[in-house]
Parts: C-alpha cells; structure tokens; sequence
C-alpha cells in the first residue's frame, strides 16, 4: 500500500493535527500509511494514552529527543517495514507501555519484538502478539524468534 509523506503535507493539516494532539479530550491516536512521521511529536503531549501505528514510516528518532513529561500507555505496531520497526522501538523503549499490540509484517521481525519486551518487562500489563506471518512461514529463522518470544514470556 502507497503512502503518504507527513513532510508534503499542506501546513494547514499539520497544524490542524497538531492542535487536535493538544486537546485534553484527546487520548487514542491512529496513524496510517504515512511516511517520514516524526515520533517526536508525541513528546509533551500526557493526554494520550494510546498510540496505533500502521504501515508507518518514521523519522529517526534520537535518544536526546526523550521527553519525561509524557508517555503512551498502548502501543500497536502493525505491519511496519523492518527500518520502520527498528526507528518505533528504539522510541518505545523510552516510555512505560502497559499495553503492547505487534502484529509484524514479516516473520523474520519477530526479532524486534525481544528487544521491546525486555525493556517494558516492569510496566507491561498486557501483551497482543499476531502471529500470522509467523504461521505463514516454514522459515527457521522466524521459529527462532518466536521461540525466543516464548523463552522470554515463560
């Protein structure tokens, strides 16, 4: 599926999203195929709790740019290109998830979602792995990373 640049965008709609973001009533957040998305607009924004991310492309997303004043609580990472995955978790390890949703698009990405568990084994309350791609495949490298998932979760 095409996406969108968040960078093409007509400034009218960046603003209108972001002025959205700000308001208080504001808690669930859902994006869809858009491509060079920065995750730092998320930062200083404590009103939501819940992020969806879909077929995304990021932004890089430098340690420096953590912010302590906000942090979703519900994460869903589906069918993201690995590039993308590495830039969301490598974010994600930054804030207190209670609630992780990771449907990967490939079976070979169930690699990432080791390294994301690891660092909200304190916080996480909830987990919601997808593992079609991983039942789609014969490959041994995608049953060594769900094996691995296993290993870790028991």
């Amino acid at each position: 599926m095409e996406r969108i640049s968040w960078i093409t965008l007509p400034e009218s709609i960046l603003k209108a999203f972001m002025n959205c973001l700000r308001l208080p009533s504001m808690e669930v957040v859902s994006l869809a195929n858009i491509r060079s998305f920065p995750l730092s607009i998320f930062n200083d924004l404590p009103n939501i709790k819940t992020i969806r991310l879909t077929n995304m492309g990021v932004l890089s997303y430098p340690s420096s740019d953590i912010s302590t004043h906000s942090s979703p609580q519900v994460l869903s990472i589906l069918d993201c290109e690995e590039v993308e995955l590495r830039q969301i978790i490598s974010w994600a390890k930054t804030r207190h998830l209670h609630s992780l949703e990771f449907r990967p698009e490939h079976p070979l990405d169930f690699g990432y979602i080791v390294v994301l568990l690891q660092a909200c084994s304190i916080s996480l309350t909830c987990l919601d792995l997808d593992l079609k791609s991983y039942c789609m495949s014969n490959s041994s490298s995608s049953l060594t990373a769900v094996d691995q998932i296993l290993i870790y979760l028991a």
